[in-house]
């Protein structure tokens, strides 16, 4: 999730302001610490990926998904829930 560039400022003033650890800011606004360290080096948000998409085999994707589908509904069956 990108935050906007106000709402990270406005974290790394309080910050400041009132001496608060990395920890206990990330804590007092429900984000990550990773996310608030991260902030702390690049205020701004980045817009664009530096890696390229991943292609995905939905055929195999569909396969992999049923076979889960069937093992959860054998699993069931087994402890008597169907």
């Amino acid at each position: 999730m990108i935050y906007s560039s106000d709402f990270r400022c406005k974290i790394l003033s309080v910050r400041e302001e009132k001496g608060l650890t990395i920890a206990k800011v990330a804590s007092w606004c429900y984000v990550g610490v990773a996310s608030v360290a991260r902030w702390i080096k690049t205020p701004k948000p980045k817009y664009i990926r530096n890696k390229p998409a991943i292609r995905v085999n939905m055929v195999q994707l569909w396969h992999e998904m049923l076979k889960n589908v069937q093992m959860l509904i054998a699993c069931l069956y087994c402890r008597g829930w169907f």
